[in-house]
């Protein structure tokens, strides 16, 4: 399991959009209260009906808030909307290219404003050895991309990239570079931090270059996605940190649950080759 010193991270995404609404409700509630208790402190008359009244309206506007209006907001994210059209785009992409369901995150020296330096590479075969050339550029940042023989694929920007940009503003301590320690930083800042998935839980077995993770309610949709931020999120974290290519698989396991493997080489750490 992972390690027990998780580094706070300040909560933020998703759940600031319910947030107003729910301390409204919360406002709401504590007048209708106040109101109702002073209910009982009043001579009975036209006073004691406006306090009556003003206890309900309280309480029965926390509720319809509380309960109603997260979920118009939850049933209507835009985001999720526009990741799933992209993620529709480059599975066609993939599709038309004939190329595997193996994922690559592997660290480079190319970088852009607003995403880590991580490349996903998509080869053509689920087996055998990759190695790639950190200076490597995504196919559409308009530079020309050269692709080995051994080794015919395409590079793409990966989701996670942005996402861990964003979450390195978050943190408030130092990322560690031990695997199980990382983990569980990792999944604060999945649960807590951008608030991708409901829960999450992750298991890392260092000597063998591995972590399984267990998602459960992801945002955005099955985990099975294209380059799923919550997938890409922790492959990117794991590239980055660990400075070594990670090949990921994603299966369901139940409902709104999945099954995320990671794996890398202790061999190939900070040498830029990844082995599957």
């Amino acid at each position: 399991m992972t390690g027990p010193d998780r580094g706070p991270v300040e909560q933020t995404g998703y759940g600031a959009v319910d947030r107003p609404y729910r301390q409204t409700a919360v406002g709401l509630a504590l007048l209708g209260l106040l109101a109702a208790g002073l209910v009982f402190a009043v001579q009975p008359g036209e006073r004691q009906d406006i306090l009556i009244a003003f206890a309900g309206v309280g309480l029965f506007g926390a509720l319809l808030l509380y309960f109603l209006r997260p979920t118009v907001t939850a049933e209507t994210d835009p985001a999720e909307r526009v990741y799933r059209a992209l993620a529709g785009n480059a599975d066609a992409l993939i599709d038309d290219a004939d190329l595997s369901d193996r994922h690559v995150y592997l660290p480079t020296t190319y970088e852009k404003d607003g995403f880590t330096p991580v490349a996903l590479y998509v080869p053509d075969s689920d087996q055998g050895e990759i190695t790639i050339d950190r200076n490597r550029r995504p196919l559409f940042d308009g530079a020309t991309v050269t692709v080995p023989d051994d080794a015919a694929g395409v590079t793409l920007y990966p989701t996670g990239g942005a996402l861990f940009d964003a979450f390195e503003g978050l943190v408030v301590s130092e990322l560690s570079t031990d695997p199980i320690e990382l983990a569980a930083q990792l999944t604060d800042g999945v649960r807590l931090g951008l608030l991708l998935a409901e829960d999450i839980d992750i298991e890392v077995d260092a000597a063998a270059g591995t972590a399984t993770a267990v998602v459960s309610g992801p945002r955005f949709g099955p985990a099975t996605e294209f380059d799923h931020p919550v997938v890409s999120f922790l492959a990117v974290g794991f590239a980055v940190t660990l400075d070594v290519p990670v090949v990921t698989r994603c299966e369901p396991s139940g409902e709104r649950t999945y099954r995320v493997t990671y794996q890398w080489s202790n061999d190939q750490v900070g040498s830029g080759d990844s082995d599957d």
